[in-house]
This record gives structure tokens, C-alpha cells and sequence, in this order.
């Protein structure tokens, strides 16, 4: 609301709830759990996790349908 970014360089600091946390480590694929929707990229988190991903796979939806890119937040840089 106030246009303060927390991180480094603008990029801002994942949050994920205990369900998105215990379903990356169990195993789920990530985007089958929704975590593109965030609008703070999740990417640079899962690598320091060592979670695997197919970031070729982040916006399609079932049948490989392309869903397309949401917009790019104002005050977050992606």
C-alpha cells in the first residue's frame, strides 16, 4: 500500500502458507498448488530449497492449455 519493497533489489520476499510449504516438500508440483499466482516470483525460493521445477510448465493449465501471463505488479520487480 505504500509502495516499500523488502528484499533485494525491489525483487520482494516470498510468503507461502504451511499447505504451499508442506505440499512443495512432499513432492507436489509446484504450479499444480498454485504457487505462480504469488506475486512475488517463488522461483529464486525454490532453487535455495533444491525444489525441482519445470519453469516451462508455470502458466499451462490442464491439456498443456496456455493460460497466459497475469500482469506484472506496479511497485515489485519480476
Amino acid at each position: 500500500m505504500e509502495g516499500i519493497t523488502y528484499g533485494e533489489n525491489g525483487m520482494g520476499i516470498p510468503v507461502l502458507t504451511y499447505e504451499e510449504l508442506a505440499g512443495l516438500l512432499l513432492g507436489y508440483d509446484p504450479w499444480d498448488i498454485g504457487l505462480q499466482v504469488h506475486q512475488v516470483s517463488v522461483e529464486p525460493l525454490m532453487d535455495k530449497l533444491g525444489i525441482q521445477y519445470n519453469a516451462d510448465a508455470k502458466y499451462k493449465g490442464l491439456n498443456n492449455e496456455d493460460l497466459g501471463q497475469p500482469v506484472k505488479p506496479a511497485n515489485l520487480q519480476v
